[in-house]
């Protein structure tokens, strides 16, 4: 006879999770996969870029224990919603903004505040519990830290020269300032450092992951390859 809990269990919507460095290609091969299949998605890193954003705006210092930071994310995550790769702050959409390389650069030191990023997995958790579909959440920590139970686990990752190529085509596209490719990727060299030698949640790799190589690939072939393992892997 089963419990009330495990049926709660069994009806919990199924986390896909996506960690890797940055420039591997997770948040856009994540979004347009969730999309194709008819998925929710999250990108956790959204979340700290709003942190920074918020830091920034207000010029807070960026440090530990910052209370203040702390209570000001806290009241912009209820006016804050997400529409797939789209981030919303009472009612405007702030998705550029985020993406803007001073607050990339922010992010990652946001990142590193034990207790920012506690706030953040609880806010995740408590999404999660909400939705009513398969949901896929990139990050740095999602099946190791925030979601270690996930349904399916996935590191997304590529060689640095893929990396830096990308980024530097990124920024082609949204016409924003371009530095030279050598630049890039030594900024993309120093956030991997940061994000895997910080002290809590480190970029590492799960377990029980399965790798996903995007060097070679076409961002199609990423996206085709990405849906039939999730399709091989769980019940949609």
């Amino acid at each position: 006879m089963s419990t009330p809990q495990a049926d709660a269990a069994q009806t919990k919507a199924p986390v896909i999770a996506v960690d890797g460095p940055a420039g591997s290609g997770k948040s856009s091969i994540s979004s347009t996969t969730a999309k194709a299949l008819g998925l929710l998605y999250l990108n956790s890193g959204t979340l700290y870029r709003l942190a920074a954003h918020l830091a920034i705006d207000g010029d807070i210092p960026i440090a530990k224990h910052s209370l203040e930071l702390l209570a000001l994310l806290d009241k912009a995550l209820k006016l804050t919603t997400w529409r797939g790769k789209h981030f919303f702050f009472k009612g405007k959409n702030i998705t550029s903004a985020l993406l803007s390389k001073e607050v990339s650069q922010a992010a990652s030191e946001v990142a590193a505040i034990p207790e920012l990023r506690q706030k953040l997995l609880v806010y995740l958790r408590e999404t999660v519990d909400k939705v009513d579909r398969a949901i896929i959440i990139d990050g740095r920590d999602i099946g190791t830290v925030v979601f270690p139970e996930a349904a399916l686990k996935v590191y997304m990752f590529a060689r640095i020269e893929a990396r830096a190529k990308r980024r530097e085509q990124q920024l082609i596209r949204r016409a924003m300032p371009c530095p030279p490719l050598a630049e890039i990727t030594r900024e993309i060299q120093l956030r991997d450092k940061r994000d895997g030698e910080r002290g809590t949640a480190p970029l590492i790799r799960a377990q029980d992951a399965i790798d996903f190589d995007t060097s070679d690939l076409t961002f199609r072939e990423c996206v085709e390859r990405f849906c039939m393992l999730i399709k091989s892997s769980l019940t949609l």
